[in-house]
């Protein structure tokens, strides 16, 4: 009993020091300030949305008990009246003050917006003057930030040491292949800029970027996800085994970019450092010297987690590489659609294919901004016609009802004005051939380029524009200077060529007619438009079809073959339809020859008025029919054409020869398109139909006066061609792809007449579409060489 009274004496003291310690907490905490019952002065009893995305380091996120009202502020339902006034009219309770001082007025570190991309530059101390330079003058400076990575033993010259250069601890800086040095840049990146940064970039300096458009391509994409971007590569056949990558394994390429999201690099940094030493522990096992850096990151990404690069057509045209040419040439790529879409361009080894790729990339924006103008141009006017005055503010309302055209809100940019045709500077003033500024022929729907990949591709967006625009500038000056409203009837085609010095030059051939009297003849005029940076260039070429109206064709003739026979198809065909007086000159060797060659003549033409045979003495040699066609004209304004029986002419031809060949001014070497059908009638101008002839001067527009004047094939031999003579004469030279001449290829065969065990098999090539191009062409040769039939090429 007495045991018990203790215990309840001792349960009954602890009860009261309990009660005791609650009063004395609950003064405490009753003389706490306001602010600190307030997250950033919102309620989060009421308002805990920004609660919701705040996460402390180190602790997940937990649900908090509310903190008991603001003094000052009664208790009230959430849903009651009283709650709406308290949110509606915070100051009527005191609770302004609190709002102001809990609002912070420095963001935390881990707050603050991250910069969008980050470009590591892996370069070494040879290159830092040149490349690296070149690379930070030009569109180095157009990212967020960009660092050059070298070796620590590398020796930074002053005339560099403005550039943002990072020394690698214990790297060494000229050591090929840059293994340990690409990793090391990784490690780097993930140390010193993982949190200031969405997306990371590891590059070679002889990489070429379009900063802005970059940028715009990765924000679309989410950085907080495990990402690796880039072109893909799984390596040639023939390395396979030295690779030793698995069958889905696809890693990034360096040189056109390796690029990274931050979760990305967040991941795989704790596994560089294994993954460097597994390459070196195999290396020992297996006398291994040679590793791609860009292979080994791949597996890397791929072994630890799972990451494949992005595998996808976008990819391949957006990060552009060549792989033919071990320093890109850019006059090779300025007609390509893929360069043009490019973002990444590699390999770009020389300073001066640095500039001019970024200028052209520049001149590319101005277009693409000149575009938009026209159109918030067209689109202010409609809106402004349509507005009473008293709407608008008075400067608008001054200036809005007047007609208002493009050359009037792009005049700051551009400034057009009218001058002679021999004071428009051509783009390219040659001193070789090799400074020849390609040209590339298009017309509303198609560009045909010889340079290119694809002999030719869809007229895309923004040249589009670019030829509305000038049509309606052209039509829009004939206006101004002729006594009739004569409108656009029909565009003939044209030319255009790219000059990053100078910018893009057209030549425009066009049709036009009096809508007021459609009896009255049309005409057809050639304008010559230069747009460059600066002010734009327009004039008007009044000898179209030049100077005289007849095109004189010189053709020697070596034997009576099927290339004779299908010449002389096409040609009867066009020339009856022409509307130029087209005189024929064949050149044969023998009187025995040239009745043969009269009597297919006879078989296809039924006006032999205008067939002047050639005989020549002696055996056949193909410069020297050339020299005895040309004594045969004695006119030197006579316009000539110098072909062979391979090729197969359209109609339109005779324009493009006449239009683009003036008297002591301009000579034409058009490109013919190399036809892999027998018959010399491509389907379309693709790879698989054939090719265009670029590297063939024989092929030629010219006057009689300026075949002599530079020597003929006589003077050619000895400097190459007469392209070359006729950039050394000075005369202008338009060499460009020409849709209406067709040469019939060498190989080009059917498959009719084969032996039985030929003939299965080349039917069966000849019936796949895109096959029965080249391949059937090379399986023909094979099959006409083995059997002694030698294959003529010219």
């Amino acid at each position: 009993m007495r045991l018990n009274l203790s215990r309840l004496r001792s349960l009954f003291i602890a009860l009261i020091f309990g009660y005791s310690l609650g009063l004395l907490t609950i003064s405490w905490h009753s003389g706490l300030s306001c602010e600190k019952c307030v997250c950033n002065g919102i309620d989060s009893q009421r308002f805990s949305l920004p609660l919701a995305h705040v996460k402390n380091k180190g602790s997940p996120s937990k649900p908090k008990k509310s903190p008991p009202p603001e003094r000052g502020v009664p208790e009230v339902e959430p849903d009651s009246e009283e709650a709406v006034k308290q949110y509606l009219f915070p100051e009527i309770y005191g609770k302004r003050e609190a709002a102001v001082l809990g609002t912070p007025n420095v963001l935390k570190e881990e707050y603050r917006p991250k910069q969008s991309l980050l470009v590591g530059i892996m370069t070494q101390q040879n290159y830092l003057v040149t490349r690296a330079k070149t690379l930070y003058d030009t569109w180095g400076k157009e990212v967020d930030k960009i660092v050059f990575f070298v070796g620590e033993d590398c020796n930074v010259s002053a005339e560099v040491m403005h550039l943002p250069i990072i020394k690698l601890p214990g790297i060494p800086d000229q050591v090929y292949p840059p293994l340990k040095k690409a990793f090391a840049v990784l490690e780097y990146m993930a140390d010193h800029f993982i949190d200031q940064f969405h997306w990371f970039i590891r590059g070679d300096d002889d990489m070429y970027a379009r900063g802005k458009a970059l940028q715009s391509l990765l924000m679309k994409f989410d950085s907080e996800q495990v990402s690796s971007i880039g072109r893909p590569g799984v390596g040639a056949d023939w390395d396979m085994n030295r690779l030793q990558l698995l069958s889905h394994e696809i890693y990034c390429m360096g040189g056109p970019a390796m690029i990274f999201s931050n979760a990305a690099m967040r991941a795989i940094r704790p596994y560089l450092g294994s993954c460097l030493k597994a390459i070196f522990r195999h290396d020992e096992l297996t006398g291994t010297l040679w590793h791609d850096d860009d292979v080994e990151i791949g597996r890397c990404l791929s072994r630890m987690l799972d990451v494949q690069c992005s595998n996808s057509l976008e990819a391949m045209h957006v990060f552009f590489y060549d792989y033919e040419q071990e320093a890109l040439n850019p006059n090779s790529l300025w007609g390509l659609p893929q360069f043009q879409d490019a973002i990444t361009v590699h390999p770009v080894k020389h300073e001066d294919s640095m500039r001019s790729i970024h200028h052209f990339y520049k001149t590319l924006e101005f277009e693409q901004g000149y575009e938009r103008l026209t159109q918030l141009s067209e689109e202010v006017n409609r809106v402004c016609q349509s507005l009473p005055m008293h709407l608008l503010p008075p400067f608008y309302a001054a200036n809005c009802h007047r007609q208002i055209h493009t050359e009037d809100v792009t005049s700051f940019l551009t400034t057009p004005y009218i001058t002679a045709m021999e004071h428009l500077p051509s783009i390219a003033n040659p001193t070789n051939q090799f400074d020849l500024a390609p040209w590339s022929y298009f017309d509303y729907k198609t560009v045909y380029t010889a340079n290119g990949f694809s002999p030719s591709h869809a007229v895309f967006q923004t040249l589009n524009s670019e030829i509305r625009h000038l049509l309606k500038l052209i039509e829009r000056h004939v206006q101004q200077h002729s006594d009739r409203r004569l409108k656009v009837s029909e565009f003939m085609g044209g030319y255009t060529r790219f000059s990053p010095q100078h910018g893009r030059e057209y030549i425009v051939k066009m049709k036009f007619t009096d809508p007021a009297d459609p009896k009255l003849p049309p005409q057809f005029k050639r304008f010559k438009v230069l747009r460059p940076l600066s002010p734009e260039m327009m004039t008007i070429e009044e000898n179209y079809w030049g100077v005289s109206d007849s095109v004189n064709v010189v053709i020697p003739v070596a034997r009576v073959d099927d290339n004779l026979k299908g010449f002389m198809e096409a040609y009867s065909e066009s020339a009856a339809q022409s509307v130029e007086r087209i005189n024929l000159y064949p050149v044969v060797f023998g009187s025995s020859m040239a009745k043969e060659v009269q009597a297919v003549l006879d078989g296809y033409l039924t006006d032999s008025s205008s067939v002047h045979m050639v005989v020549a003495e002696g055996s056949y040699k193909w410069m020297e029919a050339v020299e005895r066609g040309m004594k045969e004209l004695k006119d030197g304004s006579q316009l000539v054409f110098i072909t062979s029986t391979k090729t197969r002419i359209s109609r339109k031809f005779f324009h493009s020869c006449r239009s683009n060949t003036v008297l002591s001014k301009k000579v034409f070497f058009p490109i013919p398109f190399v036809s892999f059908k027998a018959n010399g009638k491509p389907t379309s101008f693709a790879s698989w139909d054939g090719f265009w002839k670029h590297y063939s001067f024989n092929y030629l527009c010219i006057t009689k006066a300026d075949y002599v004047a530079i020597g003929g094939y006589h003077a050619a031999t000895a400097v190459g061609s007469l392209l070359v003579r006729a950039v050394d004469y000075k005369l202008e030279v338009i060499q460009a792809p020409e849709p209406s001449l067709v040469v019939v290829h060498s190989g080009a065969r059917t498959c009719k007449g084969l032996e039985r065990k030929y003939e299965e098999k080349c039917e069966a090539i000849e019936s796949n579409y895109k096959q029965a191009g080249p391949e059937l062409t090379s399986y023909l040769s094979d099959v006409y060489a083995a059997e002694g039939s030698p294959l003529l090429y010219w």
